[in-house]
């Protein structure tokens, strides 16, 4: 615009000069003048033969009421006898102009088509040249808003700026060729560097602010570009949002985005809902969809995976394929590549999970070492504590395949009990992965060595600690010995997992031992009590002895029960038994090894005789038969039932 103005002035002055120089030749030089006063039209007497003014006699003003013609054409003008306020300054500037009013056209051919359009201002070559009735547009540049015709509102700075828009409004293109083809639609888009929005056509409510920024952008609409190349790719994609250097690079048809960060969500090119905060964020995800990354670096390798959440630097760095991961925390989850269903919580939390799915780390530097696990915290953690129980769901209703085969007494007797101090840096040798060798500035290795103190401190503290309990390998061991499949021993699931114990589940093989040793404490004072019995009869007979008392009868002494047969049996068993003459009541009791009577029978003859015993009723296991006589315990022993 400047050029243009300095070369108006010029010519103004020139044309001053020359008239000025020809002063002194009016009388003679102009065929149609007789008298030395200039009141009436001048012409020259030839063709193009005459200057008014010289180098060194200008004229010293020049009023001018409508216009000033060059070569034929009307160059300047000022207003015409149809509409007011009009300027125009160009070869065939508002050269059409009737009843538009209120028009500034400074350049060649600038507003040349105008009829009735008011309120244009086109500064620059061919600006606005098209426009008819279009009104309220400002076109300043070559081939400013050239195509024009009823458009109104728009605002184009810039050479070819919305150079093909006819009938678009309400649009701002700042910037070469920025909106260069958008034409139509219902507009409200703003362009702002060179070639933003270039390919437009009839999207409408785009932003785009940045060289090449939604250079591609067709028909898209509701989309927010901020920065160099960003959202280059996009064509028909809508309500994405992208602020940063080439954030969004490659989207074409991926709706619903933002990417906040240079080369944030770089190439992706038709996931959807993505949500890219920092650098690099998100930078390789093509489909994957419903992603969030917030941080520099966080979710960077993703193509396809879906429904991730990561917050921190570098967090699901290596994720590519990965889905319905959640990483919180600097280089969580970092190492994770295929794998779903991870949630990390912490600095480097789960960064081993390679292989490892549906799995939980709860702090700083705390791994899973297996899929479907939960770790809470770090090798060097030494208590977690807690204000109320911990429980493990238990409900009867859902518990199928119940048996009573738990070993007690032997498998318990097969334990070892050991104190042991841990290897900590052996722990974290074998289930950390390697080093990632990403580079890091001195910042970040300040900080990492921080990290390493504080680690080895924590370390050392562990290591001190004396422990007690069992080896897992050994517990197993003993399982296996018994074929119990012991639920309370942790088999590794890879090789970078390890053995583990859960002590609790010690306690049901320790009842279940509690519950034998009882049943055979109750057995032995059962023969304790038969042998006091026996023992008092002993003393009663020699008494009567002593005292003259005793008779040629049977005592109860000579009381006998024998081992049933066979045994052990399945459906029934025979006893063999000897009751004295002259006895009183005599019953034969079966009780199960926790002393709860089974069967309890009555004997009616004296002398030798056998019982015959059903066990059909009776579940597999040791039973104890007891023979009472005048409420005596003459004897106790026990039979097996199998089924």
């Amino acid at each position: 615009m400047k050029s243009i103005c300095c070369s108006l002035y010029l010519l103004i002055i020139v044309f001053c000069l020359n008239i000025e120089k020809a002063a002194a030749q009016a009388n003679t030089a102009l065929s149609n003048l007789t008298a030395t006063s200039v009141s009436q039209d001048l012409i020259p007497s030839a063709d193009n033969t005459r200057i008014l003014g010289s180098a060194v006699k200008e004229w010293k003003q020049l009023y001018i009421s409508n216009a000033v013609f060059m070569g034929g054409s009307k160059f300047i003008s000022f207003g015409n006898t149809l509409s007011l306020g009009i300027t125009a300054v160009g070869n065939n500037a508002l050269a059409a102009n009737t009843g538009g009013f209120a028009n500034t056209g400074i350049g060649f051919y600038s507003l040349a088509a105008n009829t009735n359009g008011n309120a244009n201002a086109a500064i620059g070559t061919r600006s606005l040249q098209a426009n008819t009735t279009g009104s309220a547009n400002m076109a300043m540049g070559y081939f400013s808003l050239y195509s024009n015709t009823t458009g109104y509102s728009n605002v184009a700075i810039g050479v070819r700026a919305m150079l093909s828009s006819s009938d678009g409004h309400n649009q701002i293109a700042i910037g070469d060729s920025a909106l260069f083809t958008t034409n139509g639609g219902t507009g409200y888009n703003t362009a702002i560097g060179s070639k933003a929005l270039y390919f437009n056509t009839t999207g409408a409510l785009n932003t785009a602010i940045g060289s090449y920024a939604l250079i591609g952008n067709t028909t898209g609409a509701n989309n927010t570009s901020v920065g160099y190349h960003s959202l280059t790719a996009n064509t028909y994609a809508n309500f994405n949002t992208a602020v940063g250097g080439s954030t969004l690079y490659s989207n074409i048809s991926g709706d619903g985005n933002s990417a906040y960060g240079a080369q944030a969500m770089y190439y992706n090119t038709e996931g959807i809902y993505g949500t890219a905060v920092g650098l690099d964020a998100l930078k390789s995800n093509t489909t994957g969809n419903l992603n969030t990354a917030i941080g520099a670096g966080s979710i960077y390798t993703n193509t396809t995976g879906s429904f991730n959440v990561a917050l921190g630097e570098s967090a699901l760095y290596a994720n590519s394929t990965g889905g319905s991961n959640t990483a919180v925390g600097s280089e969580t989850l970092n190492g994770n590549v295929t794998q779903s269903g991870n949630t990390a919580l912490g600095y480097q939390a789960g960064t081993n999970t390679d292989n490892i799915s549906n799995a939980t780390s709860l702090g700083f530097q705390s791994q899973n070492t297996a899929s479907n696990q939960v770790m809470l915290g770090n090798t060097s953690v030494t208590s977690v504590v807690t204000s109320a129980p911990v429980y493990t769901a238990s409900d009867g209703r859902f518990k199928k395949d119940i048996k009573t085969n738990v070993p007690g007494l032997e498998f318990i007797k097969e334990l070892r009990p050991v104190t042991y101090h841990y290897d900590i840096h052996g722990i974290n040798d074998h289930i950390r992965p390697a080093s990632t060798g990403q580079s890091k500035n001195r910042e970040t290795q300040r900080q990492a060595e921080a990290v390493k103190t504080l680690e080895e401190n924590a370390i050392a503290a562990k290591e001190k600690i004396l422990f007690t309990g069992f080896v897992a390998q050994e517990v197993e061991k003993a399982a296996n010995k018994f074929n119990y499949d012991f639920s309370g021993v942790y088999k590794p699931q890879n090789e970078k997992d390890l053995y583990g114990l859960s002590y609790s589940d010690f306690v049901v093989p320790l009842v279940k031992a509690v519950q034998e040793l009882s049943a055979d404490n109750d057995s032995k004072q059962n023969q304790i009590d038969s042998l006091k019995a026996g023992l008092q009869e002993l003393k009663d007979l020699v008494n009567k002895l002593v005292n003259g008392q005793a008779t040629g009868s049977m005592s109860i002494s000579d009381a006998s029960l024998g081992q049933n047969l066979p045994n052990p049996f399945t459906g029934s068993t025979s006893i063999d038994f000897t009751i004295p003459q002259n006895s009183g009541r005599a019953r034969l009791e079966v009780s199960d090894l926790n002393g709860r009577i089974i069967k309890s029978v009555a004997i009616g003859s004296a002398g030798r005789g056998n019982l015959n015993i059903d066990a059909s009723g009776l579940s597999s296991g040791v039973y104890t038969y007891t023979l009472y006589v005048n409420e005596k315990m003459i004897g106790s022993k026990q039979m097996v039932v199998t089924k």
